[in-house]
Parts: structure tokens; sequence; C-alpha cells
């Protein structure tokens, strides 16, 4: 086994390892991929595992040293610049809460680009995965080391990805839950009727009060061919953008139009755009991609001052679809989990693993973790409360 390192670039191996069939997950695909590295305003590294000229598996780290990354990968304020953090911070110094971690700075984040995902990627053929991850985290602390990084952060690991978080633990990393990720088995039910069914009878009849209540008026449009998205770049940005000041994330806004245009471009996979339309315009949509017959909810947007009908538009619709394409699962994301979960939603965890790698922030890291940790707490009593579907 040979493992390399390749700075800012991507070689030949490595683009045909992302559009070959090893690869499970849509966001690991070449297309999101490739377009999201190209998106970065910082410096990354893929630290590479290749056996006989074929790449086995893959780590994707880029390097934070400003603020030159997108609020949902920077660990500097993302426990203590969120509604969900804010709800229990009686006990906590307010002077401290409100300056970010800046002095975290520089520190390196193993995930997907603009995706919720780990960055660690592996062959579904790979025969020995605890011994290539083990040998990827202690190359990846070795280089951050010799170039004076201070924390190494995979961000966005699933309970499922087992082998990762086993070996993350060995290896002394802090781990933290952090919601998430709400998907649907559509195996489980043979047509839109059979889903209802799961449901109690109150339940049930909520659901189709919401499904028939707004059609009344409006309507939804399901288009999948990829020219007719891109005609409607505009009309999707400019949604979009509205969507955004609520988050305050003008990062990812300045970026997202000519980003959105190439990833459309650049992807072969099926898309399924979803639009909720009041008198023929465009109030709000849902964009997802299909890979590996799973589909993934990626891009949701709506005009706050208009009544979007979200639960139609994200949810009942894409069922729908995916029924009568047989796909076997929807991942929805993370957002709005309640009302997912009460809508068939199951979800898997999301931890971020974090390592201190230089003992100068040793005290301030131990206050970092505080903050850290009530954040996880908090997460953890609000997913895995008393929820039904009742």
């Amino acid at each position: 086994m040979k493992y390399y390192i390749l700075e800012n670039e991507l070689n030949n191996n490595l683009i045909n390892f992302l559009k070959s069939n090893k690869i499970s997950d849509y966001f690991d695909s070449y297309a999101w991929l490739v377009n999201n590295l190209q998106s970065l305003s910082c410096n990354y590294i893929i630290i590479v595992a290749e056996e006989n000229n074929n790449i086995i598996a893959m780590s994707i780290f880029f390097i934070a040293e400003t603020d030159n990354i997108d609020k949902w990968h920077n660990i500097t304020d993302f426990f203590v610049d969120t509604d969900d953090f804010k709800w229990n911070l009686k006990d906590i110094n307010d002077s401290f809460f409100s300056k970010k971690h800046s002095y975290l700075y520089p520190y390196a984040i193993s995930a997907i680009p603009f995706g919720y995902k780990s960055g660690v990627i592996i062959s579904e053929h790979c025969k020995n995965p605890e011994t290539i991850i083990l040998k990827i985290i202690e190359l990846s602390e070795q280089y951050f080391r010799n170039i004076d990084l201070k924390l190494i952060a995979y961000l966005w690991v699933k309970n499922k990805d087992d082998i990762l978080i086993n070996e993350l633990k060995e290896q002394k990393y802090d781990n933290f839950f952090v919601g998430g990720d709400n998907y649907i088995k559509l195996s489980n039910f043979s047509d839109f009727q059979d889903y209802l069914k799961h449901f109690k009878r109150k339940k049930r009849a909520d659901i189709k009060r919401e499904i028939n209540r707004f059609l009344f008026k409006n309507h939804i449009d399901v288009i999948e061919d990829k020219t007719d998205i891109i005609n409607k770049i505009d009309d999707i940005s400019k949604i979009h953008k509205e969507l955004n000041k609520k988050y305050q994330n003008d990062f990812y806004d300045n970026l997202f139009k000519k980003y959105l245009l190439n990833l459309l471009q650049e992807t072969s996979n099926p898309i399924l755009f979803v639009t909720y339309n009041e008198q023929k315009k465009m109030i709000g949509f849902n964009l997802s991609f299909l890979f590996k017959n799973n589909l993934y909810t990626k891009y949701v947007g709506f005009f706050e001052n208009k009544t979007f009908n979200y639960f139609n538009t994200c949810i009942y619709e894409p069922i729908k679809y995916s029924l009568n394409k047989n796909i076997n699962n929807i991942y929805l994301g993370g957002g709005s989990h309640y009302a997912k979960i009460q809508r068939g939603c199951d979800f898997y965890d999301y931890y971020f693993f974090i390592k201190k790698i230089n003992n100068d922030i040793h005290s301030e890291y131990l206050n970092y973790k505080k903050y850290a940790n009530q954040y996880s707490q908090n997460k953890i009593n609000a997913y895995k409360g008393d929820v039904t579907n009742d």
C-alpha cells in the first residue's frame, strides 16, 4: 500500500476514482466534490491510499487560517453562534460567549466542502479499512504538526461510519454530537398510500390536509430536465439569496449562482427539481440529486413573506416521485428535524471529532470544550427526546 499527499490538486487516478462505481455517496462523487474544491477560498490537501495503481481510500482536509470558510464548517464559532446553543446560556460568561474562538486558527478540517459529510472516502472494495483509516489519521497529524496547525477536526461524521469513529476515539479525539441526517427508507412502503398508513389516524388526516390545503390555489411542478432547471437559475439564485439572509451566510451566498450552474452542468446524475408556485410564479423550490438509487435533497429556498408549503415541496412530492421510481432512500438533511421525524423520517447521528495538536492553546481549548459539550448536550436533548408520529 502506498500513501501520498496532494496539495491543492487532483491527479488522474483520483479523478478516475471519484468517477467510478466504487463511490457510494453523492457528496463523494466527482461532480459534487470537484466543483466544491474549485469553489474553496482556502488551501486543501488530500491524503491518498493507493494499491497497484488503484486508489483505495482518500481524505480531504481544507485549512482554515481566517474566517474564510462557510459557517457550517467553521468550528471557531459553530458551537456559540447558533440559536440552539443560546437556549441554555444563563451560566456562561457573556463576554467570552460573544468572542468567537479565533485563537483556534489555523486548523485543518476533514469534510466534504459545502456538504454535511466526513471527508474520508473509502472504496466499496476496500478489504482492510481499519488499517488504512488509522494510517490516514497518523499521516494527517504528522503533516499538520509540521506546519504548526493547532487543531484537526473531522466534521459531519455519521454514526454509521463506525470504523472511522472507533479509530478517532482510539487516537483521543474529543467527540461532540451536533445533530442528525434525516432520511426515509422507502423500501418500507409500496406506494404513497402505503406510506400514509404508517401513521396513526389523526396524523394521517393532518398530512392529507397539508397536501390539499395549499394546492387549491397554488400548484407544484416536478421538473427533471436539466436544461429546464438551468433556465431557472436566476430565479433559484434570487430565492436562495432571500433565504440565506436568515442564516447570515454571505460567504456561501456570493458563490451560489456560479457554483450551482457549474454543478448542474457537471453532474451526469438525474436531478429532481420541485417548484412551489403562486399565480404561475415560483416562490419556493427543492433541488435533489439521484445517485445509486438514493435521492439527496440539497437545496431548498423560499420567500419568507410568502406562504410556502414546505412539506409538499420538500417531503411529500419527493416521496411520491421516489416511490414511483423505486428509489431506496431519501436523504433530507439536518434541518427541520422535529417536523421530518413526525413525517416518517429516521436519522443518522452527526458528530464532530476534534483534537488539539498544539499545546500552546491548552487552557483555551479546555474553555472551548466547555461550550462544545454544552452545545452537544442541548442537541442530544433536542434530537433524542420523545418524538412520535402520532
